[in-house]
């Protein structure tokens, strides 16, 4: 795995990971499932997620149940891909997902961090935050996608990509 310093990203060997943080969405080992939490303080710790490298242009990870941060609740079925990076080694992540919030009085906002876990080991930043749209009525369901921002990762990185840490905020 090659590394690449920058003021936007990083790769850096990961601690063996004994559960994977996840606020809003994903996390998890490739093709593993566990119960999510009904709510969980802010941010959240879940595992309820699926691992998808069936297509080799892209990695996909989906919710497969519905998970709860603070008043914010994201519907299973969300999907967080990555696909593989272009020819210039350049690449970024999508986050699909339907979400409500319970109670807000102004509105509310899932913030999330995301680092790209390899099978090695390796790790690798996602050099930008990923928020979803603003929920400002409890109880309606809300739909979006959102995309980080264009990063650099190579090919080799991406072909090893078997989970996702995610930590959030609602």
């Amino acid at each position: 795995m090659s590394t690449r310093a920058g003021r936007f990203s990083r790769v850096f060997l990961a601690r063996p990971v004994l559960a994977m943080i996840l606020g809003v969405v994903l996390a998890g080992m490739p093709v593993t499932q566990a119960a999510a939490y009904a709510s969980a303080p802010n941010p959240g710790d879940f595992l309820a997620l699926t691992t998808d490298r069936s297509n080799p242009d892209v990695v996909t990870f989906t919710l497969t149940a519905d998970t709860a941060v603070g008043d914010c609740v994201a519907l299973s079925g969300g999907t967080l891909q990555v696909p593989r990076p272009s020819a210039s080694g350049l690449t970024y992540v999508a986050w699909t997902q339907r979400a409500y919030t319970q109670k807000t009085k102004n509105y509310d906002q899932w913030h999330s961090e995301l680092t790209l876990l390899g099978a090695d080991g390796g790790s690798y930043l996602v050099p930008t935050r990923v928020d979803s749209d603003k929920m400002s009525t409890a109880w309606q369901v809300y739909g979006w996608t959102k995309h980080s921002i264009v990063f650099p990762m190579t090919s080799a990185f991406y072909a090893q990509i078997n989970g996702v840490q995610w930590v959030a905020y609602c």
